[in-house]
């Protein structure tokens, strides 16, 4: 499914609409992105906007990658979930460990009141607690390739974090 998610403009009755397939990493983000020449947004640019559920403000910002043809031309940036918004995030000096979910699934403090909570479990709670403060503008069935586990079918988390690799040489 892809969530269609309002980001309300701090201290503007202004509405941005961003989709996403992953809404339980909503927690995360750091920033939305726009096109740098995307008309429709360029005086919005620099603003902030606020994360529905746990009110906090993140910036706009812009850069290239970001396809103003798809979609409604934002993307979440979520650099500990994501390698694209771990590339935005750096290039544009944001933070990049900020976790939405922990190596066990569950949900951290920057989920708020669902902190501890197992993700897997509480993604119909999020979008129905998105949809009763009206933050939820529509959901629709899409096909996307995602990544899913190969044991239980489930989805799989992105989850930044470090690798360790050891080089071995023949004898």
């Amino acid at each position: 499914k892809q969530y269609h998610f309002r980001y309300f403009v701090y201290t503007k009755n202004i509405l941005f609409i961003v989709p996403t397939l992953w809404p339980e990493t909503i927690f995360a983000d750091v920033a939305l992105a726009v096109h740098p020449d995307d008309k429709r947004y360029k005086k919005l640019i620099k603003n902030k906007v606020i994360i529905p559920i746990i009110n906090k403000a993140i910036p706009i910002i812009t850069d290239d990658s970001v396809d103003p043809t798809k979609g409604t031309g934002i993307i979440r940036i979520t650099p500990a979930h994501d390698k694209k918004s771990l590339m935005i995030a750096q290039k544009n000096g944001l933070k990049i460990d900020k976790f939405a979910i922990d190596k066990s699934g569950c949900f951290t403090k920057s989920a708020g009141d669902f902190c501890g909570k197992e993700a897997k479990g509480f993604v119909k709670n999020i979008v129905k607690n998105l949809d009763d403060i009206h933050n939820l503008e529509s959901t629709k069935q899409v096909e996307k390739e995602v990544a899913v586990h190969k044991k239980t079918g489930e989805k799989a988390w992105p989850l930044l974090c470090n690798q360790l690799f050891i080089k071995i040489e023949k004898e």
